[in-house]
């Protein structure tokens, strides 16, 4: 063979393997123009949510990435027609969501937002609250007005200052009770009949019990802090564990079956005083709450108003004392003091009585 013959045949042997090594050549320039860990396109389902993260990104056009997505700190995405939450998960250094008034009932692509302090998902259709049990930055929380009866998912929030559970069907309050940092805290229009596990809470300043199923309030004889109480349209008859929450500023005891108010007489910073609706007739230990400014005895038992001539009320200060049995005769003693009260700059609803 040939010399020239015998460069010809291994110039071909060579040829596959050039060209195998220059498509890989190209294909590593190829993969040196893709940036390291490009973001990713995120999906969101729900085209609510979708315009709502547009709007918080100020990204009216263009994909959504997950570094856009990364960089969102807060989402308000009130009353916009939401149901799905889906693409929410990449948000993962949100601090503060707000989803109030929405049609959400799965809180899945909230499970890894960790870094969540604030985040309100009142008046929605939540009954599973399992995706927020890791959530333990939480801070503020609002699930006012869902549908949700099991509260253990919330037990280990020890963080959380304010929870709002407001109108829903909560009856155990038991994953509450470690809950110690809580200084607000709103359970009206619930199931609730032992509170025992508030007791320990002994931080909370404003708590909310109205409209439950509640007659026995001695869990509350030590909560010192208090400085808003509402236990209204329960089944409470006897006050005496308020006895010694000498911080109360605002007390709502409406809509019970109270008829003996002693226990009220050395809670002197009280301000606002609900007794609508029970079974008053002495008001003795109120002469003495010196900072009184508007106090509702509507509907109750009461002849007598002599211990309010003889408080502290005065300008500014409102009484309702409508649906009583006052004698309203002109000259009779209830009207002297009344006129007593209104001469002080008192302003005094008293009209109709019952009879």
């Amino acid at each position: 063979m040939k010399k020239t013959d015998r460069y010809s045949a291994h110039e071909e042997k060579r040829a596959p393997f050039g060209r195998i090594l220059l498509c890989s050549l190209i294909a590593c320039m190829l993969l040196l123009t893709i940036p390291v860990g490009a973001a990713e396109a995120v999906s969101f389902p729900d085209t609510d949510l979708e315009a709502a993260v547009r709007d918080a990104l100020d990204k009216p056009r263009g994909d959504i990435t997950t570094d856009d997505m990364a960089g969102l700190g807060a989402l308000d995405a009130e009353d916009k027609g939401i149901s799905d939450l889906s693409g929410l998960e990449h948000a993962v250094n949100l601090r503060g969501l707000d989803l109030d008034s929405n049609e959400i009932s799965d809180l899945g692509p909230l499970a890894g937002l960790t870094d969540l302090q604030d985040l309100d998902l009142d008046s929605n259709e939540i009954s599973d609250l399992s995706p927020l049990v890791n959530l333990t930055d939480l801070r503020n929380l609002e699930l006012d007005s869902n549908e949700i009866s099991d509260i253990g998912p919330l037990a280990g929030l020890k963080n959380l200052r304010t929870l709002d559970l407001d109108s829903n069907k909560i009856s155990d309050l038991s994953p509450l009770a470690n809950l110690t940092n809580l200084w607000a805290l709103d359970l009206d229009s619930n199931k609730i009949s032992d509170i025992g596990p508030l007791a320990n809470l002994t931080n909370l300043r404003d708590l909310d019990l109205e409209s439950n199923e509640i007659s026995n309030i001695s869990p509350l004889a030590g909560l010192k802090n208090l400085r808003e109480l509402d236990i209204d349209g329960n089944q409470i008859g006897d006050i005496s564990p308020l006895a010694n929450l000498t911080n109360l500023r605002e007390l709502d005891i409406s809509s019970n079956q109270v008829s003996d108010l002693t226990p009220l007489a050395n809670l002197t910073n009280l301000r606002d005083l609900d007794l609508d609706s029970n079974k008053v007739s002495d008001l003795g230990p109120l002469a003495g709450l010196k900072n009184l400014k508007k106090i509702d005895l509507d509907s109750n038992e009461i002849r007598d108003i002599g211990p309010l001539v003889r408080s502290e009320l005065g300008t500014g200060a409102t009484v309702e004392l409508r649906h009583n049995f006052l004698d309203l005769t002109p000259g009779s003693a209830a009207m002297k003091d009344i006129e007593a009260l209104e001469k002080r700059g008192v302003d005094v609803s008293y009209i109709p009585q019952r009879g």
